[in-house]
């Protein structure tokens, strides 16, 4: 078996050097474990692996795999707390990403439409640039970006969204990555980036994701039932299952490899659907004997081939990330400056949200006059003043800090 499974490791890959640095990202015995008032569950179990520079890699798992998490993790956007414990440690070029500023070199796109509807593609990528990129780059940049990305006919309309008619599905998610491009991450993190869209945009969005691999970047990925075109298309892939990573290797090699453990999958059949029925655990907390089965066979034969997966690890002509320093964001009173316009512009293309707020505005008005009306200069007048402006402070402040969070998007 060991002799065998010398085909299923990372074979290096030669990209084409690009202006950003050279990222090898790995990960190290995570753990992640979630607390609840009744129980206490453990997310992620162990895993370990790696991403060379110029790698796509593809994180597949049934619902309840742990994918998102693990991504979350590797992104740096999952912190320990009290409800919720991450152990082990996450690698950029060998250095512990708690010790570099990650923001300088990763960008991460959430599953989420993060788009504020009233702005263009082209106003959204700016946005992004001018908060990220030094002023003379920034122009180039956004123009470079909208084209790699083929956003130019539609780079002037609106976004839109449920309510309001913009631009379609597969161009905003098209958005979502050109805002984290602007800034040149060598490191590009994404969480389920076809979901919602149709195969063929599906198709295309996977061929954007391998042409930025080209340019020397670490791309990785969760996707959620792709086709078997996407399939042919992958470069590496992570297989996850009930917390543990049970394949990693190349995406080529993945049919045989299950092969080889007795489950091969039927031919005119998908195999990430196949592998998704395999991996499927109808309930983690009662598995039956055959999951059970499965489940050992999968991890421990993993679990044994581990350290020769883990020998693909890329580690030399690495950039010294601590040295590394690049030209960040603007001052905070460009950052205001931004901000407030972003925040004038919204308003007026969206009267509707303008009108609410001002009758809302009125109403409280109106509300605080009834009650307080005619107060007196006595002890018991002193103290509904203090009552009322007490009010109008919070309310202020509830309000502004609730418009401020709604509105925190690209």
């Amino acid at each position: 078996m060991e002799t065998q499974s010398r085909s299923y490791i990372f074979s290096e890959y030669s990209p084409v050097h690009n202006s950003q640095v050279r990222v090898a990202i790995s990960w190290e015995n995570i753990f992640y474990t979630v607390k609840t008032k009744k129980k206490t569950t453990e997310v992620l179990k162990g895993i370990s692996g790696f991403a060379n520079p110029g790698e796509l890699v593809t994180i597949l798992g049934s619902s309840g795999a742990g994918k998102t998490c693990f991504l979350n993790i590797l992104a740096k956007k999952t912190t320990n707390s009290r409800k919720q414990i991450v152990t082990g440690q996450v690698y950029a070029n060998e250095v512990p990403v708690s010790e570099l500023n990650y923001g300088d070199l990763a960008g991460y796109v959430t599953q989420e439409d993060i788009l504020l509807p009233v702005l263009t593609p082209e106003e959204a990528i700016t946005f992004s640039a001018k908060l990220r990129c030094r002023e003379k780059d920034i122009p180039q940049r956004v123009k470079s970006v909208i084209q790699e990305l083929n956003l130019t006919e539609v780079a002037k309309n609106y976004i839109g969204s449920v309510e309001q008619k913009g631009i379609s599905g597969g161009e905003r998610k098209r958005v979502c990555i050109a805002v984290e491009l602007v800034s040149d991450p060598s490191v590009l993190f994404l969480d389920e980036p076809t979901s919602g869209v149709d195969t063929f945009t599906a198709e295309m969005l996977l061929d954007l994701l391998i042409d930025q691999t080209r340019k020397g970047r670490t791309v990785i990925t969760t996707v959620h039932q792709p086709s078997s075109a996407m399939f042919a298309k992958f470069q590496k892939l992570v297989l996850m299952s009930e917390g543990h990573i049970v394949y990693q290797g190349d995406s080529s090699q993945s049919v045989e490899y299950f092969r080889s453990l007795g489950y091969a999958c039927p031919r005119h059949i998908n195999p990430t659907d196949y592998f998704m029925k395999v991996l499927h655990v109808v309930d983690r907390n009662q598995l039956t004997e055959e999951e059970s089965h499965r489940q050992n066979l999968f991890v421990s034969t993993y679990k044994h081939q581990e350290l020769q997966v883990l020998s693909g690890k890329q580690t030399e002509n690495l950039t010294e990330l601590k040295k590394f320093k690049r030209k960040r964001a603007s001052s905070r009173l460009v950052q205001l400056k931004e901000l407030m316009q972003r925040a004038g512009k919204n308003a007026a293309r969206n009267p509707a949200l303008s009108r609410v707020k001002l009758l809302q505005t009125i109403g409280i008005a109106l509300l605080v006059d009834l009650v307080f009306y005619d107060l007196n200069t006595d002890l018991e007048g002193i103290q509904s003043i203090n009552g009322v402006l007490f009010f109008l402070v919070i309310n202020q402040a509830t309000f502004g800090s609730q418009n401020a969070t709604l509105a925190c998007k690209f």
